[in-house]
């Protein structure tokens, strides 16, 4: 069984934002602040068929 979290407008596996932290020093919660600015998104589908943004922005942080 996975864990999820859910703020109110993003959700993601437990697990897999602690492998992020590990493998990017960057955790999901931080990430997400990144839509909080100018971004420029391109919609892409997971390999699961799920409909996925691809986005570039900025994110000034030193937070995990």
């Amino acid at each position: 069984m996975s864990e999820h979290y859910r703020d109110a407008r993003y959700e993601w596996n437990k697990a897999k934002n602690r492998s992020n932290i590990i493998k990017y020093a960057l955790s999901f919660a931080v990430a997400v602040r990144v839509f909080e600015g100018v971004v420029l998104e391109s919609p892409s589908t997971g390999e699961h068929g799920e409909v996925r943004i691809i986005a570039i922005g900025m994110l000034e942080t030193n937070e995990t």
